[in-house]
C-alpha cells in the first residue's frame, strides 16, 4: 500500500473515531457540546434525540449517509454541506453560522421546526470548477415550520417543488428554479425582510403562494406569479419586460404596479392568471394578452395599448386565445390603443373603458359596458356585426371615426353650448323656469320625465326619475339657482333610473331637473325639461 493510501486511510478512520465517539457523547449525556474546532461527518443513518444543544464546526452528511434530529437544537458554527438527507421533526432547531448546501438528497423541515442560515441557504450542486449548478436536491417545507435566511435563497433543482407549506423569512435574493416540465407547482409563503429592493428569479411553471415584503419594491428578472400579495407593491426589472406565467395571480385590494410591458401568457385557458379581484393594477407600458383568463373586479390602468394579439416571427399580427372578464363594476384606464384579436368571446365585457386611442376589434365581438372616447380623431372599427352596448363621446360625434357607422347600441354626446335664441322657443312645465329658451329641437313624442325622489346625504344627493321608453338618455341638471344661470349637466344611459351627484357643497341648496332625448341623423331632439325639485345638501 502507497503512503498517500495509508494517509488517507488514517484519516478516514480518525474521521469515523471522531463522530463514534460524538455519538456515543450524544447518548450519554443529553446536553452535551462538541467544540467548535471539530468536524461532524454523517456516513451512515443516525437519529439524535432530545438534545438540549449540539455544536460543531462544519457539519457533513455524506451520500450514503443521514441524520434526523428529533427535539434537538444542533449549532453548527462553519457550513453545512449535505448530499444525504436531514429531517428535523418535534420542534428541532438547526442554527448555520455559515453556509447551507444540499447538493443532494433532501432537507425536511417538519411542523414547528426551524433552520437559521446566516449565509447563504443553497439547494443547489457545486462543480469541480467551485459553480454552483442545476443539481438534484429538494428542500421541504411542512405547515407552521421556519426557514430564515441572512443572505441568498438559491432552490436551483431538476425535481419538482412539493411539501412547500412552511415560511421562507429572506434577507438576500430569491432564485427558485426547477427544470421539472410539470406545472402547478407552489412555493411557499415568501418574506422578503429587508429594507431595500430585492429580486426575485422564477421559474415560468412555478408559483409564489404568498408574498410579504418591507420594501415597497421588488426586482424581477422575469417571470412573476404570485397567488396572494400582503401589501401594494411595484415590480420592477432592466428590461422593462414582466412575464405572468402560471397560476392565479389574485391581487385583492392590493395596488400593484408593473414598470414596463406586462405579458400574460399562461399557454392553457382554465386557468386566471390575473385578477385584480377589488385591487388596482397599473401597467407602465403595453399590456400584452396572449392566452389564459384576465379577470378585472377592479382597476386597470394601462399608460400605453392594450393588446389582445400577437406578432408572429415574420412580423404578422396574429389571433390570440385570451379571455377578458372586465366586470360590472370594474373600471379600464387606456392610454392608447385597445385591439381585441382574440379566438376567445368577449361576452362578459360589462365594466367601463376610458380609451385615448383607437377601439379596433377584428373578430366582431361584443362590449357590453361602457367604453368612453376621451381624444378627438379616434377610430372605432368593429368587424362582422359586433358592438359596443354603451358609448360616451367627449366631443361631437363629427370629431370621430367609425366603421361602420353605428357600430354601438347607445350613444351619449357632449351637450352643446346653449346661447339664448327666439327662433325656437319652449316653456317649462315648472313656473321657476318657464321663462329660459331652449335652442335645441323638440320632440313631443316624447313624454317629460317625472322626477320620483330627491335624496339628500352628505356632499350628495341622489336623483331617481322614472323611465322613458324609446329613447336615447337623458340629461340632469343642476344649479344653486331657480333659473339655472350656471348649470351643470349629467348625461345618464337609457336603462338608468337614477344618478347620484357627489362634491356638492355642505348646507347649500340646489335645484334639479331632467329631460330625456333620442340620437337621430340630424342630432339630438329632447322632451321638454321636468318639474323643478329643490334640495338642501347635508
Amino acid at each position: 500500500m502507497k503512503k498517500k493510501d495509508l494517509h488517507r486511510g488514517a484519516g478516514f478512520l480518525k474521521s469515523l473515531l471522531v463522530c463514534g465517539a460524538f455519538a456515543l457523547a450524544l447518548l450519554v449525556f443529553p446536553s452535551f457540546k462538541v467544540s467548535a474546532a471539530n468536524n461532524c461527518t454523517i456516513s451512515s443513518k443516525e437519529a439524535w434525540a432530545d438534545k438540549e444543544l449540539v455544536e460543531v464546526h462544519d457539519l457533513i452528511i455524506n451520500e450514503k449517509g443521514s441524520l434526523t434530529l428529533s427535539n434537538v437544537y444542533l449549532k453548527v458554527t462553519g457550513n453545512v454541506i449535505a448530499n444525504g438527507d436531514i429531517t428535523l421533526t418535534n420542534k428541532s432547531r438547526l442554527e448555520v453560522n455559515g453556509t447551507y448546501i444540499q447538493n443532494s438528497g433532501s432537507i425536511d423541515v417538519t411542523q414547528d421546526c426551524k433552520v437559521n442560515a446566516n449565509g447563504d441557504f443553497r439547494i443547489q450542486t457545486k462543480n469541480a470548477s467551485g459553480e454552483y449548478v442545476t443539481g438534484n436536491a429538494m428542500v421541504h417545507s411542512r405547515e407552521s415550520s421556519e426557514v430564515n435566511v441572512e443572505r441568498n435563497l438559491v432552490i436551483d433543482t431538476s425535481r419538482r417543488y412539493s411539501f412547500m407549506s412552511g415560511t421562507f423569512n429572506v434577507k438576500g435574493n430569491v432564485t427558485l428554479l426547477s427544470k421539472n416540465n410539470s406545472n402547478n407547482m407552489t412555493f411557499a409563503d415568501l418574506n422578503l425582510t429587508s429594507s431595500s429592493p430585492q429580486t426575485i428569479t422564477l421559474s415560468p411553471n412555478l408559483t409564489l403562494k404568498n408574498l410579504t415584503t418591507v420594501c415597497k419594491t421588488v426586482n424581477v428578472t422575469k417571470y412573476i406569479n404570485v397567488t396572494t400579495l400582503a401589501n401594494d407593491i411595484t415590480f420592477k426589472n432592466p428590461d422593462r419586460k414582466f412575464y405572468i406565467s402560471y397560476g392565479k395571480n389574485d391581487y385583492n385590494t392590493k395596488l400593484v404596479t408593473f414598470d414596463g410591458d406586462l405579458y400574460v401568457d399562461t399557454n392553457t385557458s382554465v386557468d386566471t392568471p390575473l385578477n385584480t379581484a377589488g385591487g388596482t393594477i397599473n401597467v407602465s407600458g403595453d399590456m400584452h394578452c396572449l392566452s389564459g383568463v384576465v379577470d378585472i373586479r377592479g382597476k386597470l390602468n394601462v399608460t400605453k395599448s392594450l393588446l389582445f394579439e400577437d406578432i408572429n416571427g415574420a412580423g404578422d399580427a396574429v389571433p390570440v386565445a385570451a379571455y377578458f372578464y372586465p366586470r360590472p363594476k370594474s373600471e379600464i384606464t387606456v392610454g392608447k390603443d385597445f385591439i381585441w384579436n382574440s379566438n376567445k368571446n368577449l361576452s362578459f365585457s360589462q365594466g367601463t373603458m376610458s380609451l385615448s386611442g383607437d377601439y379596433t376589434d377584428k373578430k366582431g365581438a361584443n362590449w357590453l359596458g361602457t367604453v368612453k372616447l376621451l381624444s378627438k380623431g379616434q377610430h372605432v372599427t368593429i368587424l362582422n356585426g359586433g358592438y359596443i352596448k354603451n358609448l360616451e363621446l367627449a366631443y361631437p360625434r363629427s370629431e370621430y371615426f367609425f366603421n361602420p357607422d353605428e357600430c354601438w347600441k347607445n350613444i351619449v354626446e357632449p351637450v352643446p353650448t346653449e346661447t339664448p335664441s327666439t327662433t325656437n322657443p319652449a316653456v317649462n312645465n315648472d313656473t321657476t323656469a318657464k321663462d329660459e329658451p331652449i335652442v335645441e329641437k323638440l320632440d313631443s313624442s316624447q313624454k317629460q320625465v317625472k322626477i320620483t325622489k330627491v335624496t339628500a346625504a352628505k356632499k350628495k344627493v341622489t336623483v331617481t326619475f322614472k323611465k322613458s321608453k324609446k329613447i336615447s338618455g337623458y340629461e340632469v341638471q343642476y344649479d344653486t339657482t331657480k333659473k339655472f344661470n350656471n348649470p351643470t349637466t349629467k348625461n345618464v344611459g337609457a336603462k338608468k333610473i337614477s344618478l347620484t351627484i357627489k362634491k356638492l357643497k355642505s348646507k347649500t341648496t340646489y335645484f334639479v331637473r331632467i329631460r330625456s332625448y333620442k340620437t337621430t341623423a340630424e342630432g339630438k331632439i329632447y322632451s321638454t325639461w321636468s318639474k323643478v325639485k329643490k334640495v338642501k345638501i347635508k
